[in-house]
């Protein structure tokens, strides 16, 4: 992005994309051969220098630093993802926006008060809201523990072409420290215990990501998705991926 200089807005410099658009046998094809040893890590070195993924990283990691507190006395942090909105936010706003969150807190009674849209309806099936969950939890007819074992059994049965890949040991953990905290009276919030699946696109600490496809495998021991840390610090539980296609 560069700055008009008669103008105030900013002027973006488009690139054209010079990756290859496969589909069908020519994509298996091609898949097959970026696994050969040597040939196959040459041509995605190659699409990656066309298209200037090396130069996008290193915008990302430089540019809209954000202050972490309790880390080298607010030392700059470069923040994930690579696309940022025109404003951002300042740090005045933003510590605005987190009084703002203090003085008026989601309350977990509240929500769990709140009917499901299908409720009044006596439909056979339908999709639990996040208030259906947490009124489980809060008057213990349900624990995330109980939850994490059904959705792992239909899952495992289904043989599920959606979720495509789960950590099983990993959902289990996080199942029983959710409802160690809602026994214990002290839940993070509205989403503790809340499942969710990430798309097969989103590092996750604890399970594979192949980017929907079979030659491109991913895995992190440390999570950098800033939507992602967030969700987990509210004591979600990451099911597993879901299929791209």
């Amino acid at each position: 992005k560069k700055q008009n200089a008669n103008m105030e807005v900013p002027v973006y410099n488009l690139k054209a994309i010079k990756s290859p658009r496969l589909c069908g046998k020519l994509l298996d094809l091609f898949s097959r051969i970026l696994r050969l040893p040597l040939i196959g890590g040459f041509i995605i070195e190659s699409i990656k220098k066309s298209n200037k993924v090396a130069e996008m990283v290193a915008f990302a990691s430089k540019s809209h630093p954000r202050h972490e507190e309790g880390e080298g006395g607010g030392v700059p942090k470069p923040l994930l993802p690579l696309y940022y909105p025109i404003h951002e936010m300042t740090l005045e706003e933003e510590a605005m926006h987190q009084t703002m969150v203090k003085e008026a807190p989601l309350d977990l009674n509240e929500l769990a008060s709140m009917e499901h849209s299908l409720g009044a309806l006596q439909h056979e099936f339908r999709y639990w809201s996040i208030s259906d969950y947490t009124r489980g939890y809060l008057n213990g007819t349900i624990t995330p523990t109980q939850v994490a074992d059904r959705l792992i059994k239909i899952l495992e049965r289904m043989d599920s072409t959606i979720v495509i890949r789960m950590n099983v040991e990993q959902l289990r953990s996080q199942a029983a420290e959710s409802t160690k905290r809602y026994q214990n009276g002290t839940p993070l919030g509205v989403l503790d215990g809340i499942p969710i699946v990430m798309k097969d696109q989103i590092p996750t600490v604890g399970i594979e990501v192949t980017h929907g496809t079979s030659f491109l495998s991913e895995q992190v021991d440390k999570d950098v998705v800033y939507p992602l840390i967030k969700l987990k610090q509210q004591g979600v539980l990451v099911v597993g991926m879901a299929n791209m296609h």
